[in-house]
């Protein structure tokens, strides 16, 4: 595979390690982009203490690493990625989650999409998002090889079927400030791939999903892969319905009182 020449895009992905598959997923993600792309790659820890900074220090030295101390159990995934957005010099992003494995010839259609200025933001896949399984993954983690994950057909197990919108996406940093940036309203895991989606439909700008699927490394799941606190689920359920439900303009007035893409 050539290596995918994407100057003004950073990678930025956003991550606690929460187990050793964790780690493993990070170290796959960051060899695998850095091998195949020159976009330049940036990644932001936030947890009690760093687990990542002497990793970073030897192996990915060229990687723009961000560590937010955070004692707080739940992760705020929202708060951080908008942490990224204003330390990116690019004009494009792609926010890619660290267990997310992107084919490069879709991430590049994706960035051009968007540079053309006709959408605000693409999704570099169209909704199916692979489970990969553990056997698989393993030769990918090692080899870096996505033939890895792509070419055996039969153990292509779909996530949510064709209806995934999370995990990836590339967008104009500056345009999606306009439109809010993330709604760090989604305090922890939530809807907040739908309602990001969404809200930029409601606002006249849907985003493009290119051809393509996507491939999730597997990991244990702990309290920030799911619904797993219970006074949270509501909260988190109540801001995404609030948001499709609004009319565009009222919704414009909604996103001006986001104090977070006004800093």
């Amino acid at each position: 595979m050539t290596r995918s020449h994407l100057p003004d895009l950073t990678i930025m992905m956003s991550t606690r390690i929460d187990s050793p598959d964790r780690l493993a997923n990070v170290r796959a993600s960051l060899g695998y982009y850095r091998k195949y792309t020159d976009a330049h790659l940036m990644i932001i820890e936030s947890d009690s203490e760093s687990r990542l900074s002497e990793i970073m220090q030897m192996d990915f030295p060229e990687v723009e690493y961000i560590f937010v101390e955070d004692h707080n159990p739940m992760l705020h995934r929202t708060h951080l990625m908008n942490e990224e957005f204003r330390r990116i010099r690019t004009r494009n992003a792609a926010n890619i989650d660290v267990d997310i494995i992107v084919p490069i010839e879709q991430l590049h259609q994706a960035h051009d999409a968007v540079l053309s200025g006709q959408y605000v933001m693409s999704m570099p896949y169209d909704g199916r998002v692979v489970l990969s399984p553990k056997e698989l993954a393993d030769i990918f983690r090692e080899t870096l090889d996505i033939g890895a994950l792509t070419e055996i057909d039969a153990y292509q197990q779909l996530m949510f079927g064709f209806a995934s919108l999370g995990g990836a996406y590339v967008v104009d940093v500056a345009r999606y400030r306009e439109l809010g940036w993330e709604n760090e309203h989604f305090l922890c895991w939530g809807p907040e791939d739908m309602e990001r989606f969404h809200r930029l439909d409601i606002l006249g700008h849907r985003p493009l999903q290119v051809t393509g699927k996507c491939y999730h490394l597997p990991h244990s799941r702990g309290i920030n892969s799911g619904d797993t606190v219970p006074e949270l689920i509501l909260l988190t359920k109540r801001e995404y319905f609030n948001v499709i439900n609004m009319k565009p303009q009222e919704l414009c007035y909604y996103i001006e009182s986001w104090t977070w893409c006004k800093r």
